[in-house]
């Protein structure tokens, strides 16, 4: 895998550039330590995946930095962050396209192999990505809806790169008392699930929290998965983890949560797939809609990366194709909802 490394410190740069070479085989393509050296870069030799710190030199953070890549040269970004520095900026650097974020590792050696691990994960979903997305034709296993106990409005969203911002517009459409619950699957790492739930909380009406395991979706409540683990719904409408099925790169899946879902939750149901790198949740998104669901999909121009949309809109798996705002905006109309939904500022609602 060809890679660049941009990082202000060269103690850090060169201990990443060891650490791909000797324990991955990978190329470094270029290592610098500011932003607009990194955009140069990426024009005349893009990579295949830029490890990127926060806090850079040269006057931009990354960002800005990894939201110009994204903008004019997309690539898959990694946010290399410390254990200091676990801020709010991991959670904008999402939102502007980054795919995951990762601990700078230490030299211990569970440290690093937990850094290793993660970058094997990452190669994998950039080859899917790579792969292009699945055949228009392409079916999903059928599965039997049973029957759940709980009677609420579910509203289930997956999403991946730049999927915090765009669930953050989506849900800034939607009011605090909502009359539904709302669960979302992001691909991010469990380190940083209760940071971004945190962060989500600030951003949008409704309260968020995340999701402990055993307990049922709530009525005006977000809960966002927090672990590496698949969230999946049990038959009685709880919601837990499991790591089957351990094949499956896309950690947690929502795949897994729609199919899951959709055998075991018994009422009115909507599904929405946002900006993701890779092919998770098309399946399962195209199963919600044979049920009857409604589903939608977040169109091209408003994705950082369209390939997890792309794919589900291939298989025919979307009723509707929208931006986040406008599949927020509908979801209101579709619940009969007064408009007054709104993004947070400053801790007050708009």
């Amino acid at each position: 895998m060809k890679i660049g490394i941009v990082e202000p410190e060269l103690a850090q740069r060169e201990k990443l550039t060891r650490l791909v070479r000797e324990k991955l085989g990978w190329q470094v393509l270029w290592e610098v330590s500011n932003g607009p050296a990194a955009v140069r870069r990426c024009l005349h030799q893009k990579p295949e995946l830029i490890l990127m710190a926060l806090t850079l030199s040269g006057g931009e953070d990354g960002v800005t930095v990894t939201r110009n890549i994204m903008k004019d040269n997309p690539c898959a970004i990694v946010i290399i962050t410390s254990a200091e520095h676990k801020s709010a900026g991991i959670f904008k650097a999402l939102s502007a396209g980054a795919l995951d974020a990762v601990e700078m590792p230490s030299d211990k050696a569970d440290s690093i192999a937990h850094f290793l691990s993660k970058m094997k994960s990452v190669r994998t979903l950039v080859e899917d990505n790579e792969a292009g997305g699945a055949s228009a034709n392409k079916s999903a296993s059928p599965i039997k809806k049973q029957t759940a106990q709980n009677a609420d409005m579910l509203i289930a969203i997956g999403c991946s790169t730049g999927g915090p911002g765009a669930v953050a517009l989506l849900l800034a459409e939607l009011p605090a008392d909502l009359p539904a619950a709302v669960v979302i699957v992001q691909h991010v790492d469990e380190e940083y699930a209760s940071g971004m739930a945190e962060w989500l909380d600030s951003q949008i009406p409704m309260r968020t929290r995340i999701i402990q395991g055993g307990e049922k979706p709530e009525v005006g409540t977000v809960l966002l998965a927090k672990t590496n683990d698949h969230l999946v719904m049990d038959p009685t409408g709880r919601l837990g983890y499991t790591r089957e099925p351990v094949e499956n790169p896309y950690r947690p899946s929502v795949d897994e949560f729609f199919c899951s879902a959709g055998q075991y939750w018994r009422d009115k149901m909507m599904a929405v797939l946002l900006t993701g790198m890779g092919r998770d949740g098309g399946r399962g998104l195209l199963a919600l809609r044979r049920l009857g669901y409604h589903t939608f999909a977040q169109n091209e121009a408003s994705c950082a990366v369209y390939g997890m949309p792309q794919d589900a809109i291939q298989r025919g798996a979307a009723d509707d194709i929208m931006t986040p705002q406008d599949i927020g905006q509908q979801l209101r109309d579709m619940i009969a909802l007064p408009r007054h939904g709104g993004m947070m500022q400053g801790g007050r609602r708009l």
